[in-house]
């Protein structure tokens, strides 16, 4: 049998990573769908080289895929930080920049160029005699190459999810709602690929010291990395575009505001009234900016405001209007979960549900129970 069942998981995995991410390259969408589109297809392809490494029978029949696997590795990571950098800002990359992090894939290429042209069965002692770090070149280019382009996409990926942080912590001060919804996701997925990546450097670094055989450990990991990449490529395919950073409103500035300004407690009322009174947290797509066009002052002061007097951010401070508005209508009424959360300003029955629950501590279900058991 020429691949073994470990082997099959994984092509079943990268088969579904290449035609997701083959979807988001040719669909007619955003150009930074596409970027992750290409990322889905090259860890696809990577694994797909990583499967005939792996199982003995493919291997010496395909021994010329091998090699690829390592240029491939060091794109996936800059293709990630690319896409999340276009998804939550709209200032492009040069072109200098953008060419500058592919300059070790394309190292690395070269350097594999005298092993590619070797002959079929030189390839194969070369590789059957492998040792991590040993004498000769290949031992020791090999070694480096597969620490290296790992490393690369765990540094990549990293950055990513500090960015992606950064993004939260500035819509959370300007978004009420869908932006909050995504952005969490997102973050979530880039996580678990994080911690997935630091699993593989542990793999790697037992491998490679021959403490033990982590080829089963590396398959399994492989392929939860593979399958959260097409989980999120899917969800890339359905979301729409957030707000760019550039749209929330000078920063430096607000800074300042804040520890300059002191919050009066009649600003806190005002403010307060007009929320309340108008009943603006019902709208799903509020944001700072429509607060402040009714209150007829900057959005820096609004948001000023929230955070020093209020000492919560803007999302947190409309939602928590939403819960007080739902928990109401879930003590009056029968209506049904999703229409009391579209009718308390919610965008969606998930986003009520997991903020009702971070406000209440328990579900709006459960407390829809307990308080027909008080009456």
């Amino acid at each position: 049998m020429l691949f073994d069942w470990k082997s099959a998981l994984l092509f079943v995995g990268a088969g579904q990573g290449l035609i997701v991410g083959l979807i988001l390259l040719f669909e007619k969408t955003e150009n930074y769908k596409r970027i992750f589109g290409l990322t889905t297809i090259l860890f696809a392809i990577h694994l797909i080289e990583y499967s005939i490494f792996r199982s003995p029978n493919s291997f010496d029949k395909l021994v010329e895929f091998f090699g690829y696997r390592f240029p491939i590795r060091l794109c996936v990571g800059p293709l990630f930080l690319f896409y999340t950098i276009r998804l939550t800002q709209i200032k492009k990359l040069s072109f200098f920049a953008i060419t500058f992090h592919f300059v070790p894939a394309l190292v690395s290429l070269l350097l594999l160029i005298p092993f590619f042209i070797l002959p079929h069965y030189t390839k194969i002692l070369l590789l059957n005699s492998f040792v991590p770090f040993g004498n000769q070149y290949y031992d020791k280019l090999i070694s480096l190459l597969w620490i290296v382009s790992i490393f690369s996409m765990f540094i990549y990926l990293f950055f990513s999810l500090i960015k992606i942080i950064k993004y939260r912590s500035r819509s959370a001060e300007h978004h009420s709602n869908e932006e909050k919804f995504w952005v969490l996701s997102f973050y979530r997925f880039t996580f678990l690929c994080v911690m997935v990546l630091v699993g593989y450097l542990f793999a790697v670094a037992l491998r490679l010291f021959e403490a033990l055989d982590t080829s089963m450990l590396y398959s399994i990991m492989s392929f939860i990395l593979m399958t959260n990449l097409v989980i999120l490529s899917i969800a890339v395919m359905k979301q729409k575009r957030i707000i760019p950073v550039e749209a929330m409103g000078p920063k430096k500035g607000f800074d300042v505001i804040r520890k300059v300004n002191k919050v009066t407690e009649e600003e806190l009322f005002e403010m307060d009234a007009v929320v309340l009174g108008n009943s603006l947290f019902l709208n799903p797509n509020l944001t700072i900016n429509d607060l402040a066009s009714v209150l007829r002052i900057p959005s820096h002061i609004v948001s000023h405001r929230i955070n020093k007097g209020h000492r919560k951010s803007f999302f947190t401070y409309i939602n928590e209007y939403r819960i007080e508005h739902s928990k109401n209508l879930l003590s009056q009424t029968d209506a049904k979960i999703l229409a009391v959360a579209l009718d308390s300003g919610f965008s969606n029955k998930t986003s009520f549900h997991r903020t009702f629950k971070r406000i209440e501590g328990i579900t709006p279900e459960a407390f829809r129970f307990k308080n027909r058991m008080l009456q």
